[in-house]
């Protein structure tokens, strides 16, 4: 064990590995191997446990005082401890000046998750080792099992890694025989990995999910573990991170096996519903994000009667969400929802459509995509949790379907309302279009000021560390987008939706042609203008055929304008718009015919502009 201390991390893993070799030989004393090891192994452990300088003395997170969510709880100080305040003040003031004070980065609070700590993991990683033997069960006491919980919760990343990798290990030996029955250690180690379940970094949330698959499917018929462990389970099959996503898709297969999992999802309703709402108004957005992709499976797969208000109203909120990515998955979700229940979604729908015109309008394109855009049909025979890949959309045509009522007098004055927005669009604006950017190489003495106490970010949540609330995420401001639409934006949001409301109702296509034919002749005077076109282009297609080819042929100027519109794209200048253009170009030709098509590139003066390779029969 001289080394288990060593200053190269290779040297202090070969130790580790020397450790689990002897401790799973057969013909190791496993008795004599921990009496020699363990202690040299523990007394690393403490000794390097808390490194904070800032501290009057070490003092190890308290386990218990530590939240659920994405964050670990802060340790209250002891009676003896003060807060660096002047002693004649209030508690509430302590407190006030603790909270709000500014700190260094890289100390405290304020410390990065991925700071070295000496040789506390590869400590942490020995003790595994060591805990890897059928014989080590006698070994792991309340001690040792409170030691290891208390790492769940250390400041360090790394160190919560290799700590539910631990309780993997431990759970093999308490779960299957223990000295206790399984229950009462399943109960223990379930609130420990349910706070991992939910870690910010995705490598601890991962590890988290491997200790969690090793107690449930020990625990199968313990209800009261299950409790715990499934709604944290059945979030991380949604998660962002792809590991994390597929290995707890895996878990749940193998606990549900083929009978599928909505009947044991449905018993534990009630503690699925409270977590994902929960989950909502957590300061990760991208818990937040898998949050509403999970309550949209709850509406389709499961009974939620008595829960569809609060998970509707906790959807609601998520579209006013400042982080774009959740506004779009609780546009996704809601349209999923109300396809599923309408008695239920009728409650919101006046509000969910006033939100729906808000966001056909947001800043971001997916954004307005999904506001409007429904891709396919719902597959209701898939079982729960073993889907793979993103559900389909269904947003503004799944009210267009389940509340028909709502096309006349909603989303028809709607569509009429948005789609000429554009021409209220100047010629110059506040916000250019990105352009292709040479990265100047910075100087770091020169632009030291630039990279010194600034603020910090963790995995998972681009909130800065000293900020508690959930306001941020993805660069914008709290609220909702982070600036008001522009006037062309609108009536790209407006082309989606008149996509979509052609697919269900073929008049609507008929009345907004011309309106679409002069959009993409005219739509050039601004910079974003390629931009818009592109969208026109890709909903082209569904426009045409709900009108049906004999109409569009006969409708000699709307065909024109098109034909115009089209030369103008293909010469753009704006690789996308071209692309877009040249294939909606080479469809409608084959469309209408090679006949009718080059009569009406000749009688509109596009021969040249649209090029030889289009007229080729």
């Amino acid at each position: 064990m001289t080394h288990l201390e060593h200053s190269e991390v290779r040297v202090r893993l070969a130790v580790c590995d020397v450790l689990c070799a002897l401790a799973t030989h057969p013909h190791t004393n496993y008795d004599h191997l921990w009496h020699q090891c363990s202690g040299p192994v523990l007394e690393s452990i403490n000794t390097h446990f808390d490194r904070d300088a800032l501290l009057k003395r070490p003092r190890r997170p308290d386990p218990v005082a530590a939240t659920w969510g994405d964050a670990a709880a802060v340790p209250l100080p002891d009676d003896d401890d003060t807060l660096s305040v002047s002693s004649n003040q209030s508690y509430l003031s302590d407190l006030l000046q603790h909270s709000y004070q500014s700190m260094t980065p890289g100390q405290g609070e304020l410390r990065h998750d991925t700071e070295g700590w000496q040789c506390l993991e590869t400590s942490f990683i020995a003790l595994k080792s060591m805990l890897q033997s059928h014989h080590a069960q006698q070994y792991i006491s309340a001690d040792l099992r409170s030691l290891i919980y208390t790492a769940l919760v250390h400041k360090n990343r790394f160190v919560r890694e290799t700590g539910f990798y631990i309780v993997e290990a431990m759970a093999v030996h308490m779960l299957p025989a223990s000295t206790h029955p399984s229950s009462i250690a399943a109960l223990e180690l379930a609130p420990q990995l349910r706070r991992g379940l939910g870690d910010n970094w995705s490598m601890v949330r991962y590890a988290a999910c491997v200790a969690a698959r090793a107690v449930v499917l020990r625990c199968d018929d313990d209800a009261a573990t299950l409790q715990i462990l499934i709604p944290p389970l059945l979030l991380n099959r949604y998660y962002v991170a792809e590991g994390v996503r597929n290995y707890s898709q895996a878990t749940w297969r193998m606990l549900v096996g083929e009978q599928g999992g909505r009947g044991l999802a449905q018993q534990h309703m009630d503690a699925i519903v409270e977590h994902y709402l929960w989950c909502c108004k957590t300061s990760n957005h991208a818990v937040r994000e898998a949050a509403c992709a999970c309550i949209a499976e709850v509406f389709e797969k499961l009974d939620v009667v008595d829960h569809a208000q609060r998970l509707l109203r906790a959807l609601l909120v998520c579209f006013r969400d400042p982080s774009w990515p959740v506004r779009d998955a609780a546009c996704v979700a809601l349209g999923r929802c109300v396809m599923a229940a309408p008695g239920e979604g009728a409650v919101v729908l006046e509000e969910l459509c006033g939100l729906l015109e808000r966001h056909l309008s947001d800043n971001v394109p997916s954004v307005r995509e999904d506001a409007a855009v429904s891709l396919g049909s719902i597959d209701r025979g898939g079982v729960m949790g073993c889907d793979t890949g993103n559900p389909p959309p269904h947003t503004t045509a799944s009210i267009a379907r389940a509340y028909p009522e709502t096309l006349s007098s909603t989303l028809k004055p709607m569509l009429r309302r948005l789609l000429p927005a554009y021409k209220a669009q100047p010629t110059t604006t506040t916000h250019p279009p990105s352009r292709p950017r040479v990265a100047r190489v910075r100087n770091a003495d020169e632009d030291r000021h630039l990279f010194t106490n600034q603020p910090m970010f963790s995995c998972g949540n681009l909130l800065t560390t000293s900020v508690g609330s959930k306001a941020g995420g993805c660069g914008e401001d709290a609220g909702g987008p982070a600036r008001a639409p522009e006037p062309w934006e609108v009536s790209d949001g407006a082309l989606y939706l008149l996509r979509e409301l052609a697919r269900v109702d073929g008049g609507v296509a008929v009345e907004m042609l011309p309106v679409y034919a002069t959009l993409v002749r005219e739509c050039d005077w601004f910079a974003q203008s390629h931009k818009l076109r592109e969208t026109a282009w890709t909903v082209g297609r569904a426009l045409a055929e709900a009108v049906g080819k004999r109409a569009f042929k006969q409708d000699e100027m709307v065909f024109e304008n098109v034909l115009i519109g089209l030369a103008r794209s293909m010469r753009c200048g704006a690789k996308g718009c071209e692309a877009r253009s040249e294939q909606f170009c080479t469809w409608l030709r084959n469309w209408v015919g090679h006949g009718v098509w080059g009569g009406r590139v000749q009688r509109a003066g596009v021969v040249g502009l649209l090029g030889d390779h289009i007229l080729d029969n």
